[in-house]
């Protein structure tokens, strides 16, 4: 075993009185238990600092030093939980007053219940029995008062930490709160436990299936001087999905946009076959949607939409609805149609067309407010053959009436690929498919930096692993590039140096994915998995922002892909989508051929 640094964390859970002494020592109370009780990661690190909650590393390894010689501990007196579920383990006898418990690398809320062993030993918790949990989900909400901050949880989770600037009294006692919820009959405080002189842990039950809000007010609990600690109400909020009603069409891969802080415009999109041409407004603030009389022209699904600079919407390419039709034996007809949407009138006209028709295409919006286009497919009929590729550059700057094609192009055909502006104004192009989705050459291994001022490709650099209809994030000089179809793997490119670093894998692909991302965790809320597990995303994934650790997050109540997705006022909305996977992927990049979409509308929030 390598060597462990170890922290020691003396873990305080309430005075337990004895009903029996052990050996004749005389356990008053925990610590007269223990010398320490200490927790190891896997590597030479210290996995977590117990007193604030928080795990770094994966556990393996928890000792624990007794500081009296009681009855001999044995499997049958400790349960150990990782989140709720029964965790094998493995206890060896260190010394006369010293045993480990090892156990399978693993992450999460772990549960150490002793309540055997006191029962064995004489030891009695009182309505505190010895339970010591850590967590490492909980964003936390800081306050300026000596009730310093609570942690919000999210709807698996069944516990919070309250957390005082100083050692208190009273506070590990439920009845010296006042506790309201926004919904009572869904979520109830059932019992509070003491951490250490600062910090207690407070135990829900029976949670619902919404995000809500409690509300907590230490109204008898005392600092040292005897002074009631006050300062208004600390609140806790409750992570969750909520279904807040429906669209008036079912809709999959159509395009969603924000038109302000409340309405959310879907056009397009396709069901069972028959792709649309109509538009609605879904408004946030009444959770209602309503179809409006302006329409395209044409129908049209997988296609982009952009705010220009005048306020206007502009709809771009994607299929038309001249779609799986016997006499062309067509896969999609590939457009080159554009359409403007004026919010304030609720009117539609045909806009700029582009030069070239495109679907699963690369696309823009410029700091500037250019729109770029990049590759794409440009005509997709038989399976077996006519499946053309682009690798043309267009651009739509403020103001032209017309897009212009630039004497810059890839340096290979691609379509289901990324782009992304830098922070220099140089654009990215990576990843995507050079050719269809089943054939062995078709991906693309390269992320290329284009100039579109000089019309110059300034770089190209190798990807570690294929990044099909991939997501990213750019900060500053860093680029996240996430898993895509295909491929599990999580990239960082230093943009500074040109390093591309893997900081690991996801546990399946997740092309198409919906995702954002908070102060702590980039969130996975919908994305389909080509990999040996087809199908949509059944639970949210928490990536850290610093990459060390992946978390499962809730149980997504209707797991969906090809949804619209809008990240408005810090909630997350979900519009349509379809969670049918049969013969989804027909053509590289994906077309829905027949399956039937959904009309459901989503939010993930934190009430």
């Amino acid at each position: 075993m390598n060597k462990l640094y170890p922290l020691i964390c003396c873990v305080l859970f309430g005075f337990c009185q004895v009903e029996k002494v052990g050996n004749g020592s005389d356990i008053t109370n925990t610590e007269n238990l223990f010398t320490s009780l200490i927790v190891f990661g896997v590597s030479a690190e210290v996995s977590f600092v117990p007193a604030s909650a928080t795990v770094h590393k994966q556990l393996k390894t928890i000792d624990l030093n007794f500081k009296n010689e009681l009855l001999e501990l044995s499997n049958n007196d400790i349960l150990l939980y990782n989140n709720g579920s029964n965790l094998n383990f493995s206890l060896t006898r260190l010394a006369s007053k010293s045993y480990r418990i090892e156990f399978t690398g693993i992450e999460g809320r772990i549960e150490l219940d002793l309540s055997r062993f006191a029962t064995k030993n004489g030891i009695s918790f009182g309505n505190a029995p010895f339970l010591w949990t850590i967590d490492n989900q909980l964003p936390e909400i800081v306050s300026t008062n000596k009730l310093q901050k609570v942690h919000s949880i999210d709807l698996r989770e069944g516990n919070a930490i309250l957390s005082f600037s100083e050692a208190v009294e009273g506070a590990e006692d439920l009845s010296n709160y006042s506790i309201s919820y926004s919904d009572p009959n869904t979520i109830q405080a059932i019992k509070i436990l003491r951490v250490d002189n600062q910090n207690y842990r407070i135990f829900f039950d029976s949670f619902g299936t919404k995000p809500m809000q409690v509300t907590v007010t230490p109204i008898r609990v005392k600092d040292f001087a005897g002074n009631a600690v006050s300062g208004g109400s600390f609140e806790i909020n409750v992570y969750g999905f909520r279904k807040i009603g429906s669209l008036k069409e079912k809709r999959c891969d159509g395009s969603a946009i924000a038109l302000d802080s409340t309405r959310i415009l879907y056009s397009g999109g396709v069901n069972l076959g028959t792709i649309s041409s109509t538009l609605e407004i879904y408004d946030t603030s009444t959770e209602s949607s309503r179809l409006l009389t302006a329409q395209t022209t044409k129908s049209m699904f997988y296609h982009r939409s952009f705010k220009l600079p005048n306020g206007k919407i502009l709809l771009i390419g994607g299929f038309e609805s001249s779609f799986l039709t016997a006499a062309s034996d067509k896969y999609g007809i590939v457009s080159s149609e554009t359409f403007l949407f004026d919010p304030e009138t609720e009117t539609i006209q045909s806009g700029p067309s582009l030069n070239t028709p495109r679907s699963n295409f690369a696309s823009l919006q410029l700091k500037d407010g250019s729109i770029v286009v990049l590759g794409g497919m440009t005509v997709v009929s038989s399976v077996i053959a006519d499946l053309r590729y682009s690798n043309v550059i267009e651009i739509l700057r403020p103001g032209a009436s017309s897009f212009e094609t630039l004497t810059l192009v890839l340096p290979t055909t691609l379509h289901s690929h990324g782009a992304v502006e830098l922070s220099d104004g140089k654009v990215l192009v990576f990843g995507g498919l050079i050719n269809r989705l089943d054939s062995p050459a078709g991906y693309n291994f390269e992320a290329y930096r284009l100039d579109l001022v000089a019309q110059t490709v300034v770089g190209t650099k190798t990807l570690q692993g294929n990044l099909i209809e991939s997501f990213f994030s750019l900060e500053g000089e860093r680029l996240f590039l996430g898993s895509g179809f295909r491929s599990p793997n999580l990239l960082v490119y230093q943009l500074n140096s040109g390093k591309i670093e893997n900081y690991g894998t996801l546990s399946r692909s997740l092309g198409r994915t919906n995702f954002f991302s908070d102060d702590r965790y980039y969130n996975f809320l919908s994305g389909i998995s080509g990999n040996s597990s087809p199908g949509p995303l059944e639970k949210v994934i928490h990536l850290s922002r610093d990459f060390s650790k992946i978390v499962d997050g809730l149980s997504i109540p209707e797991p969906k892909f090809c949804n619209a997705t809008m990240n408005l006022n810090g909630k997350v909305y979900e519009l349509g989508g379809s969670n049918d996977y049969t013969n989804y992927i027909k053509i590289a990049g994906g077309l829905n051929l027949a399956n039937a979409s959904s009309d459901s509308v989503w939010v993930y929030e934190a009430k």
